[in-house]
């Protein structure tokens, strides 16, 4: 427990550098900064009567009002099931709509009394098998640790062999600033095995557009070079590094660039640290950038917050320390 505590602690100090961080790379403060185009395997939603719809098959189809969010819907014999329609808001005269989720969000929803999200009808813990008519999902709940949000479950439709997971893998993007707000970058990687466990075809993220198997192995790959960049970065501080100037690397060096530092901020240990990590995230982002930045979507909007939180899940997570310990 303590353990967990002193990681949600940690976590939450990361993701507030994580905002400050990101406004100064990106220049996000900046309505006329200019970033990459984005690519054309990345259309806009074609929107008719203020939707887009793509249908695939069997009753499934994926449903956009161009907001950048993206539901599934089931059509059966009996009615209809929507999955993942945020903000929702049931009118009171709908009795006859049911809304199912996780325990897990049923008790943030309690917490948040927001009137136009109210609690589930009906929770499970594990797996639930939902039957509607001539339908079926499977809905399940891996307990994988801290994914984006303690809910998020994953909703399979065997007979179209379409898998929903929100917020984890971004089609034809990089994933959401400071990896897809995860608390964990190495629970992040291994649950793309638990994705592509799935004999799916498509695969709806939440946002943006559907995807396929191929969308998934390039998110993992992605973060898997993010994590190898860091270290590599990391390394450049430490005499067994591969990097011939370790120790006098100009760029990320601890003795090459904290003295300077220190003169001007005498007996700043926190804005040390920064200026550290800061640099090892940069490095680790120019590293990063040559394989992907024409690959997917976003990478030069949303890159150096992973590159800074895998700074810190790497003596977190991995025990990659640095100038500041043992490797």
């Amino acid at each position: 427990m303590a353990r967990n505590f002193k990681k949600a602690l940690l976590y939450e100090a990361l993701q507030l550098s994580l905002a400050a961080l990101g406004a100064a790379h990106c220049l996000v403060d900046s309505i006329t900064h200019r970033y990459q185009p984005v690519p054309s395997s990345v259309p806009p939603p074609q929107l008719k009567d203020g939707y887009a719809v793509q249908y695939f098959g069997d009753g499934a189809y994926l449903i956009t009002d161009g907001s950048g969010y993206i539901s599934l819907f089931v059509a059966t014999t009996v009615g209809g099931i929507l999955v993942d329609a945020p903000p929702y808001n049931w009118p009171q005269a709908s009795h006859n709509v049911k809304t199912i989720a996780h325990e897990f969000t049923k008790e943030e929803l309690i917490i948040a009394k927001d009137p136009n999200r109210p609690p589930p009808d009906v929770t499970f813990t594990g797996d639930y098998t939902l039957r509607l008519g001539n339908q079926t999902l499977e809905l399940s709940w891996k307990g994988l640790g801290p994914i984006h949000d303690p809910g998020n479950i994953f909703i399979w439709a065997p007979r179209q062999k379409i898998l929903m997971l929100v917020d984890m893998v971004f089609p034809g993007w990089v994933p959401f600033w400071g990896m897809a707000l995860t608390q964990s970058t190495r629970d992040y990687l291994s649950i793309h095995d638990q994705i592509l466990a799935y004999p799916f075809d498509h695969y709806i993220g939440g946002h943006g557009k559907s995807g396929d198997r191929t969308d998934v192995t390039n998110n993992r790959d992605y973060i898997a070079d993010v994590l190898a960049n860091c270290r590599t970065a990391i390394l450049a501080n430490c005499r067994t590094a591969i990097l011939a100037s370790a120790t006098n690397n100009t760029e990320v060096g601890v003795s090459q660039i904290v003295p300077p530092f220190l003169t001007v901020n005498p007996n700043n240990a926190w804005g040390e640290f920064m200026l550290y990590y800061t640099r090892v995230a940069e490095l680790c982002y120019n590293l990063t950038t040559p394989q992907w930045e024409n690959k997917l979507a976003g990478q030069d909007v949303f890159s150096f917050s992973h590159a800074f939180k895998a700074v810190g899940d790497m003596s977190l997570e991995y025990g990659v320390l640095g100038p500041f310990g043992v490797i």
